[in-house]
């Protein structure tokens, strides 16, 4: 009994620790996380080293631009959750937006979160894509009988993470898991999933 309590405490915390090193390892790059209510994490990782930064200045603007925004979209619309100065000279800024419309009002970049059907309503042109592990490309007409499929569109060269397993992805974005894909360039990615 007491080498079987042991050994399932041994397992809980190599489960515990796996789970906060993946977790890190995500956080470590430019980052777009979808929630599942529909909120959006951003968390951006930029070298910082020139001497005349300052973290605090930084901190200042980060927050000033969230209030700025906040006042005319509502509160909480932009969360500011932290900035830190790291060791390796980056700078880590999280913040939390309210849903996808904040973080592309407040960024100035595309962000779509909805159906296919919603985004094909919106004005989005699908194109081909692959599934996620590669076995097959479906057309922009199969993506659109897909309509009640969740999909996420981008323009930024980030990691996208989604709350649910992601199905097939755009040409130029690669699968780092089952719910985080690459965006490699620049340019607009399509990243269904359910």
């Amino acid at each position: 009994m007491k080498k079987s309590l042991v050994m399932v405490s041994l397992l809980c915390m190599m489960l515990l620790v796996g789970c906060s090193l993946q977790l890190k390892d995500q956080t470590e790059k430019n980052t777009i996380q979808v929630n599942k209510d529909g909120s959006v994490t951003g968390t951006l990782v930029e070298p910082f080293t020139e001497s005349y930064y300052k973290i605090e200045e930084l901190e200042r603007m980060v927050n000033e631009e969230a209030t700025k925004y906040n006042q005319s979209a509502g509160d909480g619309a932009v969360t500011v959750t932290s900035v830190e100065m790291r060791d390796d000279g980056t700078v880590k800024v999280v913040l939390n937006y309210k849903s996808a419309t904040d973080y592309e009002k407040f960024n100035q970049k595309t962000l779509f979160v909805g159906t296919v059907a919603e985004a094909k309503a919106s004005g989005y042109a699908m194109e081909p894509m692959m599934a996620m592990d590669g076995s097959e490309t479906i057309s922009d007409t199969q993506i659109l009988e897909k309509g009640d499929s969740k999909i996420v569109i981008t323009e930024e060269a980030y990691d996208v993470k989604v709350s649910g397993k992601i199905s097939y992805i755009s040409a130029n974005a690669e699968a780092l898991d089952k719910k985080t894909a690459v965006v490699k360039t620049d340019a607009m990615t399509y990243i269904i999933y359910e």
